[in-house]
């Protein structure tokens, strides 16, 4: 399986992209995405590769629901459509990977954007969204993934190893800060 890295992506989360306005419907409709990014991540995280196959519709849906006209300035329109194409091209491929271990790549790639569009846009004040780094997927190269809270639940080993995890940090909702999983600047499981 090859997995959609989209580099526009890693670029801008390299640098901890600008938070555009954006009308309060628009981050609603996200905050759609946003539920159907956990529920394919809570599936993963639950080695359950059906559920999240059945989930990476429910997140082509939501993305197609979001009212791209709402972005009025030219600027988070194309920083939208950017990402837009991005999701299109992941769900696309988390949709059609044969095994957990496809959809896992994908995921990561899915991570991306969602971290983006967590910082870009925002999916609403109200929702807290924490980033969460397991230095151990994908053969040691380490993976972050996205979720409401800072208990880990790793979408990359599953139950093999649902709680590795070595450092969270909280990206959206109020206040951001950072949390290290571990004393010993390892990680834990």
């Amino acid at each position: 399986d090859a997995f959609f890295v989209p580099t526009s992506t890693l670029k801008m989360c390299e640098t901890r992209t600008k938070q555009y306005d954006a009308p309060d419907e628009f981050r609603k409709q996200l905050a759609k995405v946003w539920q159907a990014y956990q529920r394919i991540g809570e599936a993963l995280a639950g080695d359950d590769a059906a559920l999240a196959k059945a989930s990476a519709a429910t997140l082509t849906a939501a993305t197609e629901a979001v009212d791209m006209k709402l972005l009025t300035d030219a600027t988070s329109h194309k920083a939208w459509m950017r990402e837009l194409t991005n999701l299109q091209k992941i769900t696309e491929g988390l949709a059609t990977a044969e095994d957990i271990k496809g959809q896992r790549g994908h995921f990561e790639s899915l991570s991306g954007v969602a971290q983006v569009l967590a910082m870009s846009f925002g999916f609403g004040d109200a929702i807290p969204v924490f980033e969460h780094h397991c230095p151990m997927a994908f053969g040691n190269k380490g993976a972050i993934w996205l979720q409401t809270d800072d208990k880990s639940r790793n979408p990359y080993f599953g139950a093999t190893m649902l709680q590795c995890a070595d450092r969270v940090e909280r990206i959206g909702g109020t206040a951001a800060s950072r949390l290290d999983a571990g004393d010993d600047a390892g990680h834990k499981h």
